[in-house]
């Protein structure tokens, strides 16, 4: 799972190494750029903030097997 892919610099690797992968993207126009650009699709990309996800509807056990942490470019002060 990425959070907040932006342009895809990062998501461009991950999507071709990972089995299941999944973005969550808030901005909407980067929503359409990665959508036109890399060909994610609606299971792939998820727009909206991270921080409002249903993990139980996005994923089918509602838990994350994997999360890279690949940059830090945000500080969460209420992480659920």
């Amino acid at each position: 799972m990425e959070i907040g892919p932006g342009k895809g610099a990062i998501t461009h690797s991950l999507i071709n190494h990972v089995e299941h992968f999944k973005a969550v993207e808030a901005d909407r126009d980067m929503v359409e750029y990665l959508r036109q650009h890399l060909g994610l699709t609606l299971d792939q990309l998820i727009p909206g903030d991270v921080l409002r996800l249903d993990f139980n509807r996005v994923f089918d056990s509602g838990r994350i097997c994997a999360l890279w942490q690949l940059s830090i470019q945000y500080f969460f002060t209420d992480c659920h």
